[in-house]
Parts: C-alpha cells; structure tokens; sequence
C-alpha cells in the first residue's frame, strides 16, 4: 500500500511539475507559428523551451529538427535556392532518420542544383562570363528555367552585341564573323543583331585585300612544294642523292629563290607574276604571317593555316574568289 502510495504522489508531483512547466506553452506557440508559415518564430520558441530546461525539450527539439526539411522545402518552391541549401545541411545533421533522407532527396534534386547555379550567375560581377551559365539553366527543364529564360531575352542581345564589338574593332580578339553569326542566330532582326552585321561587314572590307594577298601567297608556297618534289624526283632519277634526300631538296629550293630589291611587294600584288620576280622562302614565310596578323580573324585565319598545310603537303593550291564586300562590288 505504501508503494502505490509512493507512485501516485510521483505522478501527482511530475503532473504538477509540467503543469508549471513554461516550456509547453512556448511549444505550443512555436508550432502555432510553424502552422502559419512563420518558421523563423517557431524555431525561435522551440530553441527557448530547451533554454528553459524544459521537460518538453526532446518534443522541441525534433520539432526543431523537422522544421528545417519544412523551412527547405518552402525556399526551393519560392526560389530562394541558397536559404534552401542553408536549410538543408542543417537538417542532414538531424538525429531524426526521416528528416535526414528527405534533406538527402532534395539535397541532389535538380531545382535545387541549377537554382544554386541561377542565383550565382546573376550574382557574377561579369555577366558575359556568366552567360554560358544561365543559358544551361534555361535549357534545363526545371522551375528556374522558366525566369532564366527570360532573363536572356533581356540581356543576351546587348551580352553579344558587346561580343561583336569586341572582336571587330582593331586588334580585336577572337572572330568577329563568328560573333556576328551568334547573335543573328539566336535574336535575329533584333536591333543589336543589326548592328552587329554593319560591325562584321565593315571588318570584313578591312579584311579582305588582305585575304586577297593570301591567296596569291598560297600559289607561290604550292610551287615552292612542287620545286622540291621536281628536285627529289631528279636527284633519284640521278642517282646524286645523299642519304638525306628530301631535305637536301628542300634545303636546295629554299635558297635559289630571288628577289630583285624593292620588288618584294609588286611580286604579292602582282599575282602569277613569278617571272619576273621569284621571292625567297623566307620572305613568302614573312609576308604570310604578316598577312594573318593583319585578318587576325580566327574564323578566316584557321581556314587559310589549313590551305597553307596543304600546300606545304601536297603541293596543292585550289585558289578561292571570297565575296567582294558590299561597298567594293
């Protein structure tokens, strides 16, 4: 009898201990919170229960622990990608089993992965460089895609126009003729697009005399090519060949070439004009790369190095008729 006295007058204490326990009604108040949405207030209360040593602490803190998968979820439906993330490594440290694998599910969803991508592209001090980005994003499929997209309907054309104007100008880096054929592909008739092709057609008429003495450069190294295998088929046929033939060739028409002084230039102006004027493998060398700098488009200048190649190779020169510009027809 008096044991069950004993227990009843723990129970009557314990019950009357949580009854003055302020750790129930701040846990009643942080779940009212989280009920509406204000989850930054009922965390707050769930953190004060344990603060008062509360006998509802454990309650507390697994409502602490859940809250945060709650908190995450509601970020990454409002596009709020990095306060997500921040939520969910909070809750994959949860003692909670099922909080920790839906923070792992949503951890490696693809939302949140190109959110987190989204939010530091716009966040880039050079929105050039981080173009390429935000048009992954908009190619993705997902949620964010959708205010990417929009995003590069804004802003690309003046991100390319910038572009063109860039490889265009003296000097300039890169192929204005590639730059100018990206933004007429994707914002066509656009007014940069516009712009971009007067820039690109004014390029080309400073390119194109120069594309011309290529050509006519091109001719001279074919034949310089067809001199050394005319020499090596002599020399074997002669039987006066050393044990390094072809170079010797070579060796042998690099050095006859001549050119008469101050004519160096008539003899690349005036195309087919090799009688008069046979210009040194040196100075056919000198006047080509002078020529390439002065393109300095890679899109013309990687074409005329592939010929160049081949008529080192095989003594092959196909000539080519570039259009004229506009403003030379």
């Amino acid at each position: 009898m008096r044991r069950v006295t004993q227990v009843i007058s723990g129970a009557l204490a314990m019950a009357l201990l949580l009854a003055c326990d302020g750790g129930k009604e701040l846990l009643g108040k942080g779940a009212a919170a989280e009920a509406q949405g204000s989850f930054p207030e009922a965390a707050a209360q769930y953190r004060a229960v344990c603060e008062q040593r509360s006998a509802f602490c454990p309650g507390a803190t697994k409502q602490a622990e859940r809250l945060k998968l709650k908190e995450a979820s509601a970020a990454l439906e409002q596009g709020r990608y990095k306060q997500a993330k921040a939520a969910l490594d909070a809750a994959l440290a949860s003692s909670d089993a099922g909080v920790k694998r839906g923070a792992e599910a949503l951890r490696t969803s693809p939302e949140l992965e190109k959110g987190l991508i989204w939010e530091e592209a716009l966040a880039a001090p050079n929105q050039d460089e981080a173009l390429a980005r935000i048009e992954a994003v908009a190619e993705a499929g997902v949620a964010v895609s959708i205010p990417a997209k929009a995003w590069l309907g804004q802003h690309r054309p003046q991100i390319l126009l910038g572009r063109v104007k860039a490889a265009c100008k003296p000097g300039g880096a890169g192929s204005c003729v590639e730059a100018g054929r990206a933004i007429a592909r994707l914002h066509p008739a656009s007014p940069e697009d516009v712009e971009a092709q007067q820039l690109v057609a004014a390029d080309y008429a400073r390119a194109y005399p120069q594309i011309v003495k290529a050509d006519s450069l091109l001719a001279q190294w074919a034949l310089v090519c067809d001199r050394v295998e005319t020499c090596f088929a002599r020399k074997e046929e002669e039987r006066t060949h050393g044990p390094h033939l072809y170079d010797d060739c070579k060796d042998e028409v690099y050095a006859a070439g001549k050119k008469k002084e101050g004519e160096g230039d008539a003899a690349n102006k005036n195309e087919g004009d090799d009688a008069e004027v046979t210009p040194t493998v040196d100075f056919i060398k000198k006047e080509w790369a002078a020529r390439l700098a002065e393109i300095h488009d890679a899109f013309f200048v990687k074409r005329l190095e592939a010929r160049w190649a081949l008529a080192e190779k095989d003594c092959v020169h196909d000539p080519e008729s570039p259009a004229k510009p506009a403003k030379l027809k």
